[in-house]
């Protein structure tokens, strides 16, 4: 047979979003390690009652998977910041929002990333038009390296082929 050789994410990306009851944080682990890339995921949250700011912490876990007793297989979430392993908050999204919009209006986040170690994050509250990004690479070479790299592989010849 052949074997198939693919790039996968390094880790578990995901972002800090509060629990629906208010009774906390979540860890909502949105891109699982070793997703075969690109690999992009979305999910839908509400915007807190009296909200005039959303933060959306971006994080990286080495661990997490479902033999984790903490995982959750409903919603690939863990509680935060007890049952997680080896997370840290890589970057956050902030986003100032109007004072008189209404409690749980929907906020859609979508988390992907590349082959080339781009993790791209997007919030987006569509009810007022406003959209934040940010980009956080995870690679040693930049991406403009590894294309030129990428072309040059199969001219490497094996030591027994010299």
């Amino acid at each position: 047979g052949s074997v198939k050789i693919s790039d996968v994410a390094p880790s578990t990306f995901g972002v800090i979003v509060r629990k629906a009851d208010g009774s906390g944080h979540i860890s909502d682990n949105l891109i699982k390690k070793d997703s075969e890339t690109p690999c992009a995921a979305s999910r839908t949250y509400r915007v807190p009652e009296g909200a005039s700011r959303l933060v959306l912490p971006v994080t990286e876990s080495q661990s997490l998977d479902e033999t984790d007793e903490a995982w959750k297989a409903e919603d690939h979430s863990y509680s935060f910041p007890d049952a997680t392993k080896d997370m840290s908050v890589k970057a956050k999204l902030e986003m100032n929002v109007p004072p008189d919009l209404p409690p749980h209006t929907l906020v859609e986040v979508t988390v992907s990333f590349d082959e080339y170690a781009n993790l791209h994050v997007v919030m987006t509250v569509p009810s007022i038009g406003e959209q934040k990004e940010l980009d956080v690479n995870f690679s040693p070479v930049s991406q403009e390296e590894a294309a030129a790299m990428s072309g040059k592989i199969d001219t490497i010849a094996f030591i027994d082929d010299i």
